[in-house]
């Protein structure tokens, strides 16, 4: 579900580290993201014109040991995308406004724009709401 009407055309976000490319690895979206994105071996931090730190990513322990930058609407086309392969269909304009774990499955409340709220259960429930949840 997505409270948004349609996906982002803008970019809040740009840098995606080694760890979350290897979680979606697991989903067959990896490849595609470093395919479309910008490896980055290193950063460095300035402050006043003068160089603070310097972050050599080529010593993560990964094999994707850099951060990848990549705009978050071509994240969000790529997770769209992986999802239409799935059967799966992002429900725009519809929020989460409650959730309930039982024993074999989490219970959520969701309200979509000018119907009534519901209730849905589902075996599992990934949070992946930004900063402004």
């Amino acid at each position: 579900v997505e409270s948004n009407l349609e996906p982002s055309k803008f970019s809040k976000a740009v840098g995606v580290f080694p760890r979350t490319l290897e979680l979606l690895e697991n989903h067959g979206i990896s490849e595609e993201m470093v395919r479309c994105g910008v490896r980055v071996r290193g950063i460095n931090i300035y402050a006043d014109q003068r160089r603070l730190a310097h972050i050599d990513t080529s010593l993560i322990e990964s094999r994707y040991n850099f951060v990848l930058l990549l705009e978050q609407s071509e994240t969000e086309r790529i997770l769209i995308g992986r999802l239409d392969q799935l059967g799966v269909q992002v429900q725009w304009g519809t929020r989460l406004t409650g959730l309930e774990n039982q024993p074999h499955h989490v219970a959520v409340k969701l309200e979509r724009q000018g119907q009534p709220q519901e209730t849905s259960t589902f075996e599992w429930v990934v949070g992946c709401d930004g900063a402004r949840s």
